[in-house]
């Protein structure tokens, strides 16, 4: 009995430089903490700046300097 095994060739993508700054606006599904993960990944993986925008916080932030105007 033989038996043959394939060998596999594994596709080779070409090497990509990180982005300088990676940004994250939060939508309603999703998970801050997640969102965070992703972020904190960018900057291991050579992202020099990470941005996290939660909408919800910007507007509550924007209404109250708008009111003490």
């Amino acid at each position: 009995m033989v038996v043959t095994i394939a060998k596999k060739e594994f596709l080779q993508l070409p090497e990509t430089k990180p982005a300088s700054e990676y940004i994250e606006i939060l939508s309603p599904k999703q998970n801050a903490n997640k969102v965070i993960g992703k972020i904190l990944l960018s900057l291991q993986h050579g992202s020099q700046l990470g941005w996290f925008f939660d909408p919800n916080v910007l507007l509550h932030n924007i209404r109250n300097l708008t009111s003490n105007n």
